[in-house]
Protein backbone atom coordinates (compact mmCIF):
# COMPACT_ATOMS: atom_id res chain seq x y z
CA UNK A 1 0.00 0.00 0.00
CA UNK A 2 3.09 2.14 0.90
CA UNK A 3 4.63 2.20 -2.43
CA UNK A 4 0.98 2.63 -4.52
CA UNK A 5 0.76 5.63 -2.52
CA UNK A 6 4.15 6.40 -3.54
CA UNK A 7 3.65 5.36 -7.03
CA UNK A 8 0.48 7.74 -6.98
CA UNK A 9 2.37 10.50 -7.82
CA UNK A 10 3.77 12.23 -11.65
CA UNK A 11 5.37 14.78 -12.73
CA UNK A 12 5.79 16.32 -16.55
CA UNK A 13 8.96 14.47 -18.04
CA UNK A 14 9.54 17.12 -21.09
CA UNK A 15 7.33 19.30 -23.02
CA UNK A 16 8.95 19.39 -26.76
CA UNK A 17 11.52 17.30 -26.04
CA UNK A 18 12.75 19.76 -23.56
CA UNK A 19 13.12 18.51 -19.66
CA UNK A 20 10.46 20.50 -17.72
CA UNK A 21 11.51 21.18 -14.17
CA UNK A 22 8.02 22.92 -13.57
CA UNK A 23 10.21 25.90 -11.71
CA UNK A 24 8.08 28.17 -14.23
CA UNK A 25 4.39 28.80 -13.56
CA UNK A 26 3.15 28.47 -17.00
CA UNK A 27 4.61 26.79 -20.17
CA UNK A 28 4.93 30.01 -23.07
CA UNK A 29 4.06 28.44 -26.50
CA UNK A 30 4.83 30.86 -29.65
CA UNK A 31 2.41 31.37 -32.45
CA UNK A 32 4.69 29.77 -34.93
CA UNK A 33 4.90 26.56 -32.81
CA UNK A 34 2.14 23.86 -34.58
CA UNK A 35 2.78 21.16 -31.99
CA UNK A 36 2.83 20.80 -28.30
CA UNK A 37 3.60 17.03 -26.80
CA UNK A 38 3.70 16.32 -23.17
CA UNK A 39 5.63 13.40 -21.73
CA UNK A 40 4.33 12.62 -18.32
CA UNK A 41 6.55 10.13 -15.66
CA UNK A 42 5.16 8.19 -12.72
CA UNK A 43 7.85 8.98 -9.23
CA UNK A 44 9.14 5.63 -7.80
CA UNK A 45 7.20 2.99 -8.78
CA UNK A 46 7.62 -0.45 -10.55
CA UNK A 47 3.82 -1.02 -11.19
CA UNK A 48 2.91 -1.37 -14.41
CA UNK A 49 -0.42 -1.15 -14.71
CA UNK A 50 -0.65 2.59 -15.14
CA UNK A 51 -3.29 4.71 -16.57
CA UNK A 52 -2.63 8.39 -17.62
CA UNK A 53 -5.68 10.77 -16.93
CA UNK A 54 -5.31 14.27 -18.06
CA UNK A 55 -7.86 17.20 -19.58
CA UNK A 56 -6.45 20.24 -21.38
CA UNK A 57 -9.24 22.37 -20.88
CA UNK A 58 -10.62 24.40 -23.81
CA UNK A 59 -9.59 21.61 -25.73
CA UNK A 60 -10.78 18.48 -24.43
CA UNK A 61 -14.34 18.23 -23.39
CA UNK A 62 -14.07 15.39 -20.51
CA UNK A 63 -11.27 13.46 -19.45
CA UNK A 64 -8.99 11.09 -21.31
CA UNK A 65 -7.49 8.06 -19.90
CA UNK A 66 -4.67 6.84 -22.35
CA UNK A 67 -1.82 4.15 -20.79
CA UNK A 68 1.04 6.18 -23.14
CA UNK A 69 2.71 8.73 -21.73
CA UNK A 70 3.14 11.13 -24.27
CA UNK A 71 0.56 13.20 -24.90
CA UNK A 72 0.46 15.97 -28.39
CA UNK A 73 -1.78 18.48 -29.47
CA UNK A 74 -1.50 20.64 -32.66
CA UNK A 75 -2.39 23.76 -34.39
CA UNK A 76 -3.60 25.54 -30.60
CA UNK A 77 -4.88 28.44 -30.95
CA UNK A 78 -3.80 31.64 -29.43
CA UNK A 79 -5.00 31.93 -25.32
CA UNK A 80 -4.37 30.25 -22.20
CA UNK A 81 -5.29 26.96 -21.04
CA UNK A 82 -5.15 24.63 -18.05
CA UNK A 83 -3.21 21.08 -18.49
CA UNK A 84 -4.61 19.28 -15.55
CA UNK A 85 -3.00 15.21 -14.80
CA UNK A 86 -2.83 12.55 -12.90
CA UNK A 87 -1.97 8.43 -12.83
CA UNK A 88 -3.87 5.62 -11.62
CA UNK A 89 -2.93 2.41 -10.61
CA UNK A 90 -5.15 -0.22 -9.28
CA UNK A 91 -7.53 2.65 -9.16
CA UNK A 92 -6.19 4.51 -6.68
CA UNK A 93 -5.23 8.08 -7.63
CA UNK A 94 -4.00 11.32 -6.00
CA UNK A 95 -5.50 15.25 -6.53
CA UNK A 96 -4.95 16.28 -9.94
CA UNK A 97 -2.00 18.11 -10.98
CA UNK A 98 -2.28 21.57 -13.02
CA UNK A 99 0.15 23.20 -15.33
CA UNK A 100 -0.94 26.50 -17.44
CA UNK A 101 0.08 27.02 -20.69
CA UNK A 102 -0.41 30.04 -22.53
CA UNK A 103 0.03 30.13 -26.81
CA UNK A 104 0.62 33.37 -28.17
CA UNK A 105 -1.85 34.49 -30.41
CA UNK A 106 -1.19 34.65 -33.91
CA UNK A 107 -1.77 37.66 -36.36
CA UNK A 108 -5.03 36.71 -37.58
CA UNK A 109 -6.60 35.46 -34.48
CA UNK A 110 -6.08 39.27 -33.32
CA UNK A 111 -9.59 40.95 -33.16
CA UNK A 112 -8.06 43.99 -35.10
CA UNK A 113 -6.67 41.60 -38.09
CA UNK A 114 -10.04 41.47 -40.39
CA UNK A 115 -10.53 45.31 -39.69
CA UNK A 116 -7.28 46.18 -40.86
CA UNK A 117 -7.46 44.02 -44.15
CA UNK A 118 -10.58 45.84 -44.73
CA UNK A 119 -9.53 48.74 -44.46
CA UNK A 120 -6.28 48.64 -46.30
CA UNK A 121 -8.11 47.08 -49.49
CA UNK A 122 -10.57 49.95 -49.29
CA UNK A 123 -7.67 52.65 -48.97
CA UNK A 124 -6.04 50.44 -51.64
CA UNK A 125 -9.11 50.30 -54.05
CA UNK A 126 -9.41 54.44 -53.27
CA UNK A 127 -5.77 54.99 -54.36
CA UNK A 128 -6.21 53.12 -57.34
CA UNK A 129 -9.40 55.21 -58.34
CA UNK A 130 -7.75 58.12 -57.13
CA UNK A 131 -4.47 57.92 -59.52
CA UNK A 132 -6.95 56.55 -62.26
CA UNK A 133 -9.20 59.71 -62.39
CA UNK A 134 -5.85 61.91 -61.80
CA UNK A 135 -4.20 59.93 -64.86
CA UNK A 136 -7.47 60.50 -67.08
CA UNK A 137 -7.10 64.04 -65.90
CA UNK A 138 -4.00 64.24 -66.98
CA UNK A 139 -4.32 62.19 -70.30
CA UNK A 140 -7.49 64.62 -71.05
CA UNK A 141 -5.83 67.57 -70.38
CA UNK A 142 -2.75 66.67 -72.68
CA UNK A 143 -4.69 65.69 -75.49
CA UNK A 144 -6.93 69.33 -75.11
CA UNK A 145 -3.31 70.74 -75.31
CA UNK A 146 -1.72 68.85 -78.40
CA UNK A 147 -5.41 69.89 -80.24
CA UNK A 148 -5.16 73.02 -78.97
CA UNK A 149 -1.00 73.35 -80.22
CA UNK A 150 -2.40 71.84 -83.82
CA UNK A 151 -5.44 74.12 -84.12
CA UNK A 152 -2.76 77.32 -83.49
CA UNK A 153 -0.39 75.37 -85.80
CA UNK A 154 -3.20 75.05 -88.31
CA UNK A 155 -4.41 78.50 -88.12
CA UNK A 156 -1.10 80.22 -88.13
CA UNK A 157 0.33 78.46 -91.21
CA UNK A 158 -2.70 78.49 -93.33
CA UNK A 159 -4.06 81.68 -92.21
CA UNK A 160 -0.61 82.95 -93.34
CA UNK A 161 -0.99 81.61 -96.70
CA UNK A 162 -4.29 82.19 -97.26
CA UNK A 163 -3.29 86.09 -96.92
CA UNK A 164 -0.38 85.34 -99.22
CA UNK A 165 -3.18 84.22 -101.55
CA UNK A 166 -5.48 86.97 -101.29
CA UNK A 167 -1.94 89.47 -101.81
CA UNK A 168 -1.18 88.07 -104.99
CA UNK A 169 -4.61 88.02 -106.61
CA UNK A 170 -4.97 91.76 -105.92
CA UNK A 171 -2.33 92.08 -107.41
CA UNK A 172 -2.76 90.39 -110.54
CA UNK A 173 -6.52 92.02 -110.42
CA UNK A 174 -4.19 95.61 -110.01
CA UNK A 175 -2.14 94.35 -112.77
CA UNK A 176 -4.03 92.79 -115.63
CA UNK A 177 -2.83 95.10 -118.04
CA UNK A 178 0.67 93.53 -118.00
CA UNK A 179 2.16 90.69 -120.09
CA UNK A 180 0.52 87.43 -120.02
CA UNK A 181 3.78 85.70 -118.77
CA UNK A 182 3.40 88.38 -115.46
CA UNK A 183 -0.07 86.82 -114.90
CA UNK A 184 0.63 83.25 -115.43
CA UNK A 185 3.54 83.33 -112.87
CA UNK A 186 1.57 85.66 -110.32
CA UNK A 187 -1.56 82.39 -110.73
CA UNK A 188 1.18 79.87 -110.73
CA UNK A 189 2.52 81.42 -107.28
CA UNK A 190 -1.17 81.37 -106.30
CA UNK A 191 -1.08 77.74 -107.03
CA UNK A 192 1.88 76.60 -105.27
CA UNK A 193 0.57 78.07 -102.45
CA UNK A 194 -2.42 76.42 -102.88
CA UNK A 195 -1.16 73.30 -102.83
CA UNK A 196 1.17 73.78 -99.68
CA UNK A 197 -1.82 74.40 -97.88
CA UNK A 198 -3.36 70.72 -99.16
CA UNK A 199 -0.15 69.14 -98.38
CA UNK A 200 0.24 70.56 -94.87
CA UNK A 201 -3.57 69.73 -94.00
CA UNK A 202 -2.73 66.27 -95.46
CA UNK A 203 -0.13 65.94 -93.45
CA UNK A 204 -1.63 67.18 -90.00
CA UNK A 205 -4.10 64.53 -91.03
CA UNK A 206 -2.47 61.74 -91.47
CA UNK A 207 -0.38 62.77 -88.02
CA UNK A 208 -3.40 62.80 -85.70
CA UNK A 209 -5.17 59.50 -87.24
CA UNK A 210 -4.89 56.50 -84.91
CA UNK A 211 -4.40 54.23 -87.58
CA UNK A 212 -0.92 55.89 -88.53
CA UNK A 213 0.24 54.76 -84.75
CA UNK A 214 2.35 51.76 -86.17
CA UNK A 215 6.00 53.19 -86.67
CA UNK A 216 7.20 51.28 -89.83
CA UNK A 217 3.88 53.38 -91.34
CA UNK A 218 5.82 56.48 -89.80
CA UNK A 219 9.02 55.44 -92.37
CA UNK A 220 6.63 54.58 -95.29
CA UNK A 221 5.12 58.42 -95.27
CA UNK A 222 8.48 60.14 -94.26
CA UNK A 223 9.95 58.47 -97.79
CA UNK A 224 7.04 59.01 -99.95
CA UNK A 225 7.05 62.67 -98.55
CA UNK A 226 10.68 63.26 -99.35
CA UNK A 227 11.00 61.50 -102.68
CA UNK A 228 8.10 63.92 -103.77
CA UNK A 229 9.62 66.89 -102.43
CA UNK A 230 12.83 66.32 -103.49
CA UNK A 231 12.23 65.12 -106.74
CA UNK A 232 10.24 68.36 -107.82
CA UNK A 233 13.56 70.51 -106.63
CA UNK A 234 16.17 68.11 -108.64
CA UNK A 235 17.43 66.67 -105.78
CA UNK A 236 18.96 63.53 -105.64
CA UNK A 237 17.33 61.10 -102.30
CA UNK A 238 19.34 58.05 -100.69
CA UNK A 239 17.33 56.53 -98.29
CA UNK A 240 17.49 53.48 -95.98
CA UNK A 241 15.70 51.44 -93.23
CA UNK A 242 17.09 48.64 -90.90
CA UNK A 243 14.01 48.21 -89.07
CA UNK A 244 11.74 45.47 -89.49
CA UNK A 245 8.52 44.26 -87.42
CA UNK A 246 10.86 43.17 -84.95
CA UNK A 247 11.60 46.71 -84.10
CA UNK A 248 8.48 48.16 -84.69
CA UNK A 249 6.46 49.81 -81.98
CA UNK A 250 3.31 51.81 -81.15
CA UNK A 251 3.72 55.30 -81.70
CA UNK A 252 1.77 58.20 -80.09
CA UNK A 253 0.09 61.24 -82.03
CA UNK A 254 2.12 63.67 -79.84
CA UNK A 255 5.38 61.50 -80.63
CA UNK A 256 4.50 60.74 -84.43
CA UNK A 257 3.58 64.37 -84.95
CA UNK A 258 7.16 65.62 -83.73
CA UNK A 259 9.31 63.22 -85.68
CA UNK A 260 7.24 64.06 -89.04
CA UNK A 261 7.40 67.94 -88.24
CA UNK A 262 11.25 67.69 -87.61
CA UNK A 263 12.18 65.86 -90.57
CA UNK A 264 9.63 67.82 -92.77
CA UNK A 265 11.10 71.33 -91.44
CA UNK A 266 15.07 69.87 -92.09
CA UNK A 267 14.21 69.25 -95.61
CA UNK A 268 12.46 72.34 -96.10
CA UNK A 269 15.28 73.92 -94.83
CA UNK A 270 17.66 72.25 -97.29
CA UNK A 271 15.77 72.71 -99.94
CA UNK A 272 15.59 76.66 -98.82
CA UNK A 273 18.67 77.40 -98.04
CA UNK A 274 21.50 74.24 -98.03
CA UNK A 275 22.02 74.53 -102.09
CA UNK A 276 22.40 70.69 -101.46
CA UNK A 277 22.54 68.18 -104.27
CA UNK A 278 22.23 64.87 -102.59
CA UNK A 279 19.59 64.35 -99.15
CA UNK A 280 20.48 61.10 -97.38
CA UNK A 281 17.70 59.67 -94.74
CA UNK A 282 18.17 56.97 -92.80
CA UNK A 283 16.60 54.79 -89.76
CA UNK A 284 18.16 51.92 -87.56
CA UNK A 285 18.11 50.50 -84.35
CA UNK A 286 19.53 51.80 -81.38
CA UNK A 287 20.25 49.73 -77.85
CA UNK A 288 17.28 47.93 -78.31
CA UNK A 289 14.91 50.55 -76.63
CA UNK A 290 15.67 53.71 -79.52
CA UNK A 291 14.90 54.08 -83.17
CA UNK A 292 17.86 56.77 -84.84
CA UNK A 293 16.62 58.58 -87.31
CA UNK A 294 19.69 60.41 -89.42
CA UNK A 295 18.74 63.42 -91.98
CA UNK A 296 22.41 64.25 -93.82
CA UNK A 297 22.67 67.03 -97.08
CA UNK A 298 25.53 68.05 -98.98
CA UNK A 299 24.75 71.37 -98.96
CA UNK A 300 26.98 74.15 -97.84
CA UNK A 301 26.39 74.17 -94.19
CA UNK A 302 26.36 77.26 -92.14
CA UNK A 303 28.12 78.44 -88.78
CA UNK A 304 26.04 77.57 -85.24
CA UNK A 305 27.46 80.99 -84.06
CA UNK A 306 25.75 83.07 -86.70
CA UNK A 307 23.11 84.78 -85.84
CA UNK A 308 20.02 82.95 -87.13
CA UNK A 309 16.99 84.81 -87.91
CA UNK A 310 14.67 81.86 -88.36
CA UNK A 311 13.24 79.56 -85.58
CA UNK A 312 14.25 76.17 -87.19
CA UNK A 313 16.60 75.32 -84.32
CA UNK A 314 15.12 75.87 -81.22
CA UNK A 315 11.80 74.05 -82.67
CA UNK A 316 13.84 71.08 -83.43
CA UNK A 317 14.97 71.93 -79.93
CA UNK A 318 11.27 72.43 -78.32
CA UNK A 319 9.88 69.50 -80.06
CA UNK A 320 12.39 66.73 -79.28
CA UNK A 321 12.42 67.69 -75.90
CA UNK A 322 8.26 67.39 -75.26
CA UNK A 323 8.47 63.77 -76.68
CA UNK A 324 11.71 63.18 -74.91
CA UNK A 325 13.55 62.77 -77.96
CA UNK A 326 17.40 63.15 -77.97
CA UNK A 327 18.48 65.89 -80.89
CA UNK A 328 21.63 66.83 -81.52
CA UNK A 329 22.73 68.98 -85.07
CA UNK A 330 26.52 68.89 -86.44
CA UNK A 331 27.01 71.00 -89.16
CA UNK A 332 29.61 73.40 -90.49
CA UNK A 333 30.20 75.86 -93.74
CA UNK A 334 31.16 73.71 -96.94
CA UNK A 335 30.41 70.47 -94.28
CA UNK A 336 26.55 70.09 -95.10
CA UNK A 337 23.99 69.42 -92.34
CA UNK A 338 23.79 66.57 -90.59
CA UNK A 339 20.85 65.75 -88.04
CA UNK A 340 20.33 63.08 -85.81
CA UNK A 341 17.26 62.38 -83.31
CA UNK A 342 16.91 59.34 -80.87
CA UNK A 343 13.19 57.87 -80.57
CA UNK A 344 12.58 56.07 -77.44
CA UNK A 345 9.97 53.23 -77.27
CA UNK A 346 7.37 55.45 -74.28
Amino acid sequence: MVSQLAFAQVKIDSINGQAWTGAEPEFPLAATQDILEIKLKPIDSTDLEIIYVYQLKGVDEKLISSISPKIRYTFLKGGEYEFNYVILSKGKKVKFQTLKIKVEEELAETWWFYPSIVFYIVLILGAIVYFWAIYNLRQNLKMQLIRNRIASDLHDEIGSSLSSIKLDIEKIQTQLDEPKAFIHAALEEVRQTAEEIITNLRDTVWTIKTDNDDFLRLVERIKSTASKLLRNRGINLDFASDLSEKNNFKIGMEQRRNVFLIFKESLHNTIKYAEAQQVSIKFSPHNHDWIEMKIDDNGKGFSREVPSEGNGLSNFETRSAESFFKFSLDTAPGQGTHIRVLIPKL
